[in-house]
């Protein structure tokens, strides 16, 4: 611990980290803040420790920090970010009591196995007619506009 002087704090700080995005999917990241309850010293990107997932450059100082979160690929669960307690100290030298969040990933690309389109009338099949296809739990895989060849397939 270090000296202290009239006014400084004998208690320990306190973390909460928050993120820009709980909910990740392919190609997207988030923001993650580490906010401090007072200035802190001795805190570094090594000591953040994510799971199913990267944390980039830490950037900050005092008492907001942030970093870049990447999700792993082809994975659907629950990533993790944490900083554990005693990793960093206020200016009296008081050891904080850290944090963690949980982000929902789903970072697997969805695979069509097979669409099957039943058309009962055509009674104009033009080129240019848009489409959606759906999966079954109804998240939109692709869209577009139709191309009929001279034989009335799309």
């Amino acid at each position: 611990m270090g000296v202290r002087t009239w006014g400084e704090s004998s208690v320990a700080p306190t973390l909460s980290i928050t993120s820009s995005d709980n909910n990740l999917a392919v190609g997207e990241t988030a923001t993650i803040t580490f906010t401090f309850s007072e200035i802190v010293t001795g805190f570094a990107i090594n000591d953040v420790v994510s799971t199913n997932g990267t944390t980039g450059v830490l950037s900050g100082s005092g008492s907001v920090y942030s970093t870049i979160f990447t999700p792993s690929a082809s994975f659907n669960g629950i990533g993790n970010i944490s900083v554990a307690d005693n990793t960093f100290e206020n200016v009296g030298g008081d050891l904080g009591i850290g944090d963690d969040i949980n982000i929902t990933i789903n970072t697997v690309t969805p695979i069509i196995l097979e669409v099957s389109v039943q058309i009962t009338s055509l009674p104009e099949a033009k080129t240019g007619a848009p489409y959606e296809i759906w999966d079954s739990s109804k998240s939109l895989i692709t869209s577009g506009t139709t191309n009929v060849a001279a034989s009335g397939q799309i």
